[in-house]
């Protein structure tokens, strides 16, 4: 990760994710968050001297977006070649995001999600059938946020 992205990441962890885990009563989660990447980790290059960034000591929380973004990128890497292998065999990647509703509880949006996809890939129904004959497979994630104007759970 750059250091312009970490520093972005930090910031987002302080102004919107933090204080959102305090209202929600998760202080401990908010805590370790806090002290994600107050350890900095810089290296010297032997040939140039040039100081490069070397990455955090991480908390390791789902929410924090430090450690969300090292995550997706490792996703990345490793989905790279699998992407590269489907693409020279003829085959299209797509990109699909299912959202719902903002709720006021997060896991009735988490819930209508999962009920959602696993009708979709259940057995026997014609949305199944639907879905096996344009995919080959597919890799799912859930995201979740607050809405933008009514502050309350957006998953997707």
């Amino acid at each position: 990760m750059k250091y312009h992205d970490f520093i972005d990441k930090r910031k987002l962890n302080i102004s919107t994710i933090i204080p959102a885990l305090q209202d929600a009563g998760f202080d401990k989660k908010a805590d370790h968050i806090l002290q994600c990447g107050n350890r900095r980790f810089f290296g010297v290059c032997k040939e140039c001297g040039a100081t490069h960034f070397n990455g955090v000591l991480a908390c390791k929380q789902r929410f924090c977006a430090v450690c969300q973004k090292k995550r997706s990128l490792l996703w990345y890497m490793k989905m790279l070649p699998l992407f590269k292998y489907y693409m020279a065999q003829g085959n299209k990647i797509v990109f699909v995001t299912f959202t719902v509703k903002d709720t006021e509880k997060l896991t009735d949006g988490l819930n209508y999600l999962q009920d959602a996809f696993r009708l979709m890939i259940g057995k026997g129904n014609k949305i199944t059938k639907a879905f096996n004959c344009l995919f080959l497979g597919g890799v799912r994630s859930i995201e979740v946020k607050r809405g933008a104007n009514s502050g309350l759970w957006h998953p997707h």
